[in-house]
């Protein structure tokens, strides 16, 4: 039974919810002025108000609550600090959120009708608008974007008003979290998460916008637009824009808010609704702002009724981040090292076992961990055709043994070229075209198909969509995803072996393993997949010999990661990851007094995102000028910019928008 206590001026009578971060209480706040408010007061849980990170988050979200005040939007009273514990005082909505609503009425014959839905979605797009478009002293756009826009944050009361509440990331910038606070910011919210934020880009209203066409789509149809087994899968899918609408739920659709709700959920957000007017405009158009208003009142009933039947707690009100699990006693390290230990008792015998490992030459490798043997099978240097024995068993064939089988690298080529036939086009790298040419060329033909670079025996398959490559494989173990999160510093060898070790757990997929070990978040897991596929293709540009092969039409028959690159950005970067300092000082003392100029239109610089200033000086190009003159534009702005416009200039001449007159 909860006991009612004093905190500073608030009686507390009831917790309303409570989180790994926070709790919310409903009080009364007893001042002179207002004796008995009643208030929903949210107060962060000591160890998180320790925290650095969500302590700041908490100020943010106080500050924000400042400056706002619109009908759409929570209102937060005040803040303050109590005996060293942050709070914030809200105004307690008497109603239900939006999750709890949408969860009640999928089990009763009461549901939320299509009016009603977009009578939600517009009063929300309202408090999206004021928040979007808030300004400074100086009238300036303070660029404040929700982040969280989700069911869990929308509440709405029992006389029908809508609000947008939980402004607690709003300010947070990714980037600037690790991965186990970007995991905590992220988890439950996974489906609202917009396009861009998983590719790494920085999400504007448009973001807001699109987590809003996800609400709205679950609203129309009862289920989230972009699913998955696992969160990784759902945010590919979401970073691709795949969801489907079945036929018969699209045909009681009006044509009019397909078309709206597809706009909102554009996966370019310069496809998306710009602003949040622009859209609410649509819905108002569509529904007509009378029948809006006419569903806000039937929404009240609605919410009235359900209160009515048996919801007598007052609903929660969102803390900033929302977790149904309250936080252990034990510090994180302790449950991780206690998690771990528990999954030992639950492991496998043969993950326990000693491991011999005999080369099918006959060759003793000796002793190892499963863990090593995991990452030596991955590797390729353990083949199918090797032996292993476990504890002290006879030795057995590495491919007839199921939990190891299954680890054989997938580096190995997709498609064998006698499944192919013939290739449409073939050829030797320098000798007919270099690699950035050959890119370019796929780009400008908008080829579909499979493009295979080899060199020795090195072997790399690039699958190419409408000129743009999608996905890339290679044999290098080098290059598998464990071996380069380790050398990109996203990861520890510690951390890596403990994933290996721990694969069987996640369905033998190292990124599952890695999320569910919670060493890494979605966000910087599929960031540095991208990474590492255009690392693969990066690595290509570097050669200096080799052939090519391209089978058109041949496609990526597996569901998963695409690439998410400009081809044109694409190229740019392979070709100054290539050039070394002393190769493109060569090439300025053999062509420093020779006369180059733009052989185009000078709006080719602004297709390839060229920086100012090297912008600015490679459009001096327009007219013919001598190297040694751009050398001297150049070294004004310093050493990189130099040596960057120096590779530009040489790549321009490789593809053909820039000419070089001798």
């Amino acid at each position: 039974m909860f006991e009612s206590f004093q905190f500073g001026k608030y009686k507390v009578m009831r917790r309303l919810a409570s989180s790994a971060l926070s709790e919310v209480f409903l009080a009364f706040m007893e001042t002179n002025e207002e004796p008995g408010r009643l208030v929903a007061l949210k107060r962060l849980l000591p160890d998180i108000a320790r925290t650095e990170t969500f302590s700041d988050l908490f100020r943010n979200e106080a500050k924000l609550g400042e400056i706002m005040n619109h009908p759409n939007v929570v209102k937060i009273i005040e803040h303050g600090n109590i005996n060293n514990e942050l709070y914030l005082a809200m105004e307690y909505i008497d109603g239900l959120d939006l999750w709890r609503l949408m969860r009640k009425t999928s089990k009763t014959e009461k549901k939320i009708s299509e009016i009603e839905s977009l009578y939600i979605v517009c009063e929300v797009l309202k408090a999206l608008s004021y928040i979007h478009n808030l300004t400074d002293s100086m009238g300036n756009k303070l660029g404040i974007v929700h982040h969280d826009v989700s069911p869990s944050n929308i509440l709405i009361s029992r006389i029908g008003e809508v609000k947008l509440g939980d402004f607690g990331i709003s300010f947070a910038q990714q980037k600037n979290l690790s991965a186990g606070e970007r995991k905590m910011v992220l988890r439950g919210k996974v489906h609202y998460v917009s396009p861009e934020q998983i590719k790494g880009y920085e999400p504007d209203c448009r973001s807001d916008i699109f987590s809003l066409g996800v609400v709205l789509f679950e609203l129309l149809f009862g289920k989230k637009p972009f699913e998955g087994p696992t969160d990784l899968s759902i945010m590919i899918n979401i970073k691709d824009g795949r969801y489907r609408i079945e036929p018969a739920a699209k045909e009681r659709l009006s044509p009019r808010l397909l078309k709206i709700l597809t706009k909102a959920l554009a996966n370019d957000p310069e496809e998306r609704y710009q602003d949040a007017d622009s859209m609410i405009s649509d819905i108002e158009e569509f529904a007509g702002s009378g029948k809006l208003f006419d569903a806000g009142m039937e929404l009240a009933s609605l919410i009235s009724s359900i209160l009515s039947e048996g919801i007598k707690t007052p609903m929660p009100i969102p803390s900033p981040l929302h977790f149904e699990k309250k936080p252990q006693e034990k510090s994180p390290d302790t449950n991780f090292l206690q998690g771990l230990v528990e999954e030992t008792e639950k492991t496998p015998l043969h993950q326990m076992e000693e491991h011999i490992v005999k080369k099918s030459s006959g060759e003793i490798m000796g002793v190892m961990p499963l863990s090593m043997l995991i990452e030596q099978i991955i590797a390729d240097k353990i083949t199918e055709e090797d032996f292993v024995s476990i504890g002290g068993k006879p030795f057995e064939r590495i491919g007839s043994i199921p939990h190891l089988s299954k680890y054989l690298p997938s580096v190995t080529p997709t498609l064998k070229i006698s499944e192919l036939g013939a290739p449409d086009i073939k050829g030797i790298i320098f000798q007919d075209e270099t690699v950035s040419k050959i890119f370019y060329l796929f780009y400008l033909k908008k080829e579909t198909g499979l493009l295979i670079f080899e060199n020795a025996s090195v072997r790399k398959e690039i699958f190419i969509e409408d000129g743009c490559p999608s996905y890339a494989s290679s044999n290098l173990a080098s290059e598998l995803l464990g071996e380069f999160l380790v050398r990109k510093g996203i990861i520890t060898r510690i951390e890596l072996e403990l994933a290996l070790a721990m694969m069987d757990k996640f369905g033998g997929h190292l990124g599952e393993t890695l999320l569910g070990l919670e060493i890494l978040d979605s966000i910087t897991l599929l960031s540095a997949i991208n990474d590492q596929i255009k690392f693969r293709i990066f690595d290509i540009f570097t050669w200096e010999s080799g052939s090519y092969s391209f089978f058109r039409n041949a496609k990526y028959m597996k569901e998963g990661f695409k690439l998410v690159a400009d081809p044109l950005e694409l190229i740019r970067d392979g070709f100054l990851f290539a050039q070394s300092e002393e190769n493109i000082k060569n090439w300025i003392e053999t062509h420093k007094n020779n006369i180059f100029r733009l052989s185009t239109d000078s709006n080719v610089i602004d297709d390839w995102k060229i920086e100012v200033p090297i912008r600015d000086i490679l459009l001096k190009l327009e007219k013919p000028l001598a190297l040694f003159k751009i050398i001297e534009e150049s070294s004004a702005s310093g050493e990189n910019v130099l040596n960057k416009t120096m590779k530009l200039i040489r790549l321009g001449c490789e593809i053909g928008f820039i000419e070089e007159i001798r």
